[in-house]
């Protein structure tokens, strides 16, 4: 896709994670037949995206930078109408919409946002809180973003996080950016793969617990640099609590009661999935876990036994 792409003044960065196919080989191949500059760089461990995307933001040398994992798609107009997008508001980011697609071909979901008629961009931090609150219309493969931005906040993606580090990434480039441009049109499809599933990804609380390490880490860094306390609230009450709760289930929904137990009896977690009970107005639902988790964990426990079942 990024070969066909309208917008021609542009280099490709590849970065093998130590993959153990063909993947590099391909990509070699593929791109030695390009008229498109190119680089091909390999980490020699398996690190994660995180470093990778790293790798390849250290590697770049243009004026901005766009993710894309390796099997999502792009529409040949996608970078040009970001770079275009963000020139002409002058906004530090761009993002546009994208749609979330099954890989067995199936008719996928689409995510666009709700942008005002004659607007072409938004206050980042406004759509910050937006993110926060679980509607995240940017993703690690739909944003484009200035790369002296980047450099002069020092925004990198969190080293050794294997689960949710692109949100970590994309709040604290929210928070600094003062403005975002937006395209209102799906130019990025996400191929979701079997072992993505939410089915899949509720049975491994290894995950919740890197999603649960972001939003502590995020809460930090936020709170260091005095942001608005609605910022830090809706981490507190909605995004670490969450993170927590669904570690605790998903250690039921994989067979774990001892490791559910574990973590509903320790004092540190406890203390983080109860400030999920100021969620009433905004989600509900997690606060009637965050009460469970704290004060009846038993029937937290009995209510996902039941979902474990019927899976």
């Amino acid at each position: 896709d990024l070969l066909v792409q309208d917008f021609k003044d542009f280099e490709i960065i590849v970065v093998d994670d130590a993959s153990t196919d063909e993947s590099a080989l391909i990509a070699q191949r593929v791109l030695s037949d390009s008229r498109v500059p190119w680089k091909l760089l390999g980490l020699p461990v398996n690190s994660g995206a995180s470093e990778a995307r790293n790798k390849g933001l250290e590697a770049a040398s243009g004026k901005s930078v766009f993710f894309l994992d390796g099997d999502d798609r792009v529409e040949p107009e996608t970078l040009g109408r970001l770079a275009k997008a963000m020139q002409e508001t002058e906004a530090p980011l761009s993002f546009c919409g994208f749609t979330v697609s099954p890989e067995n071909g199936e008719e996928g979901r689409t995510y666009v946002f709700p942008l005002p008629p004659g607007a072409a961009s938004v206050d980042s931090r406004r759509l910050l809180v937006t993110f926060l609150r679980g509607k995240r219309y940017l993703n690690a493969s739909n944003v484009l973003y200035d790369i002296s931005f980047l450099r002069s906040t020092g925004i990198r993606f969190p080293r050794g996080c294997r689960f949710a580090e692109d949100r970590e990434f994309i709040a604290k480039a929210l928070f600094h950016a003062g403005k975002a441009a937006v395209i209102p049109d799906p130019l990025v499809r996400y191929i979701q793969h079997g072992n993505q599933s939410t089915s899949r990804m509720a049975k491994d609380p290894s995950k919740y617990a890197h999603e649960a390490g972001v939003y502590l880490r995020l809460r930090k860094y936020l709170a260091e640099r005095q942001a608005e306390w609605f910022l830090l609230s809706s981490i507190d009450s909605l995004e670490i609590p969450g993170s927590v709760i669904r570690m605790a289930t998903s250690a039921v929904l994989s067979g774990r009661e001892d490791l559910f137990w574990r973590i509903v009896r320790s004092r540190k977690l406890r203390y983080l999935a109860r400030k999920g009970l100021g969620a009433w107005r905004t989600k509900p639902e997690i606060a009637f876990k965050a009460l469970l988790f704290a004060f009846a964990p038993e029937l937290l426990l009995h209510l996902y036994r039941k979902k474990a079942k019927n899976r």
